[in-house]
């Protein structure tokens, strides 16, 4: 079954045009002829003629009179006499009768099949369900005309407020044997909250709400996607972080391509309730997953949609349960992966910081870093926050690749170097290691082991020449014991009997097994708050370039282990948040521009999600002081038009300024559990003096507002 965004986007693309063919004769008859033209992907159909008939003509209807004077025009419905569709039980065989009245094509009609059929899986049957009580179960597509239900529909979608021009082909209610028409009253708003009509118009303005958000957030996915990184601007308060981190949570979720790469048919999956048995994945179908279980005989078919929304949820760190014991396959499945494919958290693919005005290169690439040591101090550069981070991405698309032979030998010649390393500096710090006669180790550093402490000048044992070596040994370059070749290290060339002493001992305490398999790709996304608040150019440098060209290596000011390259792989993503109010951070010049993406956050009403955890009536005061019609403001659309209030300066915009729905949010204190306690709010009218009124004075002593608006701020209260 299809979900609600399916619905939505469904009716948003499909056309109606309607032909008017009535003939004289019809028309002195009291009727009205039209062939409806539905524009179906791309695709144009035309029906047969749909008849109509005038209701005041028609016989023994109900306050005909006043249907005319209620729609401020003459009303026509379906003429039961040229279509015999309505039944008074709702059995009319959709699937031959009307559909077979309405086109004799038979792609269009399969194609009107998917609108509406006798198993109730029709779009039209599927969105207004709920708008319907049982009473009305089919009648709604056997008695009108369907193009005029998908006009309403579209109206109730696009928050059409007059439904009387979409209304008056719908009045019809069909009373069986007594041939008796009137206005079916649940359809009509003069009769109150009454059944289709007004469970149809909650039902999609509540989901609709959702459905958009959900849009919206998998464009700005696919915009990442595309671009790689991408800046969440906006006035302060609008959740850019938050947004920010939900995006990351998302891009290092699984994907349906992925579910289906790493579930095999066979697996065992645990059963979500912690009991000892399990689940079985029996097929890996195009939208389901198949489960069975052994103690019962049926299969279970949780969708890819549901699997991975629960897992954003758990990597999200929510206590995901199943509502009521029901439905738990997709959370089984869900909990499966988060335990044995990503590990229990995705806190290592996602990482946060802070830009400041005194942020540098050095801080956030890489830069030098003092040490100390028994010979005194010494300065060696490291990887910062981004190339730690890019490394980390990088090898993991390496060992993800099929052919990833290289990458694992480079992985684990890293690891066991590693413990070799920390292993030999726990021992010289006891005493010497021998490596030659009496001749031994004698402290490692930051890039080698220091050796020949008698000598006038001691010697060393470069950690990238041996790491080098290390790889040529398992590749089979060279061969352990053999002198080491100029070609392959010449510092180890001429130091090759205490080189090839270490090399012997390291090879004894390890061994490579070439197991090359395959990981699991995974995504890395960094998000840097406040991005413009340091100056971009110089903290960036020559990443400039590799912003643009994934994967291509650039070269750093600063070497590290005798390379100065750096690569941003593919796999690793940045999400920037921008405080457009702030008019004292650095401007972004247009290099690094073209290289990010910008995204406008703004403030919603979100009253709808928090309820009275919302301060709406508060939210819309202050937001007065910035648009000047609030309601055409708020919706879900890049494209609205918002008008300056006459409070706000002319050199500003709303949308750079309108202070964010975050601010009216109610708090509660936090119980002994780390929860909010429901029954200890925080008194609102502090945040309300404390923190938006200061604000709102800011702007205006900074020229955002006018003085004319603090009165208005003044007068601003909230009922607690």
């Amino acid at each position: 079954m299809k979900g609600f965004e399916d619905y939505i986007r469904f009716f948003n693309s499909l056309k109606i045009d309607l032909k008017d063919v009535t003939t004289l004769e019809e028309k002195q008859n009291f009727q009205k002829v039209v062939i409806a033209t539905y524009t179906i992907e791309s695709k144009k159909f035309e029906t047969n003629k749909l008849y109509y008939k005038r209701v005041t003509n028609a016989r023994n209807v109900k306050n005909a009179v006043y249907l005319d004077s209620y729609f401020n025009d003459e009303v026509y419905w379906l003429d039961i006499d040229e279509h015999e569709w309505p039944q008074s039980s709702g059995e009319t065989d959709i699937d031959e009768l009307i559909v077979n009245d309405i086109t004799h094509n038979p792609i269009f009609k399969n194609e009107l099949l998917k609108l509406a059929n006798n198993q109730g899986t029709g779009f039209i049957q599927l969105i207004s369900k709920q708008g319907r009580s049982n009473q009305y179960y089919r009648n709604f597509e056997n008695n009108n005309h369907w193009h005029d239900i998908i006009l309403l529909i579209k109206a109730v979608i696009e928050g059409e407020t007059n439904l009387n021009p979409f209304l008056k082909s719908l009045v019809f209610k069909w009373d069986g044997n007594k041939h008796t028409e009137r206005l079916r009253s649940s359809l009509s708003p003069h009769f109150g909250n009454r059944a289709l009509l007004h469970h149809l118009i909650n039902n999609v303005n509540r989901k609709k709400s959702t459905v958009l958000k959900e849009l919206i957030m998998q464009e700005y996915i696919d915009l990442l996607n595309f671009k790689k990184q991408i800046i969440l601007q906006g006035p302060p308060g609008t959740g850019k972080t938050r947004l920010a981190k939900e995006l990351a949570n998302i891009k290092c979720g699984i994907t349906v391509e992925f579910i289906k790469d790493n579930l095999k048919v066979g697996e065992k999956i645990d059963n979500v309730s912690g009991a000892k048995d399990y689940y079985t994945v029996k097929a890996i179908d195009t939208n389901t997953v198949s489960l069975v279980s052994e103690r019962t005989t049926q299969d279970w078919k949780p969708t890819y949609v549901e699997i991975i929304k629960k897992y954003n949820r758990l990597i999200s760190g929510e206590d995901v349960k199943s509502a009521n014991g029901l439905n738990p396959y997709d959370l089984a499945i869900a909990k499966h992966f988060l335990k044995k494919v990503r590990g229990s958290s995705n806190k290592e693919q996602i990482k946060l910081i802070q830009f400041h005005p005194s942020f540098s290169y050095e801080d956030f690439v890489r830069g030098i870093v003092s040490k100390t040591s028994n010979i005194g101090i010494i300065y060696e550069a490291q990887n910062k926050v981004l190339a730690d981070f890019a490394k980390a991405a990088l090898d993991n698309y390496r060992l993800s690749k099929t052919d990833n032979t290289d990458a694992v030998i480079d992985k684990w010649v890293e690891d066991t170097f590693n413990e070799y390393k920390y292993d030999i500096e726990q021992a010289v710090e006891e005493k010497m290691l021998l490596i030659s006669g009496s001749i031994g180790i004698f402290e490692v550093q930051h890039d080698c082991f220091k050796y020949g402490l008698e000598w006038q000048v001691p010697s060393r044992i470069n950690f990238v020449d041996f790491k080098k070596l290390i790889k040529w040994i398992v590749v089979g370059a060279h061969v352990l014991g053999n002198p080491i070749a100029k070609e392959l290290s010449v510092h180890a060339h001429y130091r090759n009997p205490y080189y090839s002493s270490l090399l012997t001992d390291f090879f004894s305490k390890y061994h490579f097994e070439n197991t090359v398999e395959k990981v699991v790709e995974k995504n890395y996304v960094l998000i840097i708050d406040e991005i413009n608040r340091a100056n971009l150019s110089t903290v960036l440098g020559e990443l400039i370039y590799a912003l643009e060209y994934r994967g291509e290596a650039v070269e750093s000011i600063y070497e590290i282990e005798g390379s100065n390259k750096l690569i941003l792989p593919p796999n690793l993503y940045i999400i920037g948040t921008m405080n457009t109010a702030d008019r004292s951070v650095t401007q972004i010049d247009y290099a690094i521009r073209r290289r990010f993406a910008f995204v406008d956050i703004l403030p919603e009403d979100i009253s709808s999600d928090l309820g009275d955890d919302f301060k709406s009536d508060l939210f819309k005061k202050v937001a007065a002081l910035f648009v000047k019609d609030f309601s055409a403001s708020l919706d879900y659309s890049r494209e609205k038009v918002i008008t300056n209030s006459e409070h706000l300066s002319f050199e500003f915009k709303p949308k750079e300024v309108w202070l964010g729905h975050s601010y009216f949010i109610q708090h509660y204190e936090i119980d002994q559990y780390g929860e909010q306690d429901r029954d200890n709010p925080f008194d609102f009218n502090l945040r309300l003096d404390y923190e938006i009124k200061p604000i709102l004075r800011e702007y205006v002593k900074d020229g955002i507002l006018k003085e004319s608006a603090l009165a208005e701020i003044e007068a601003l209260s909230c009922s607690v």
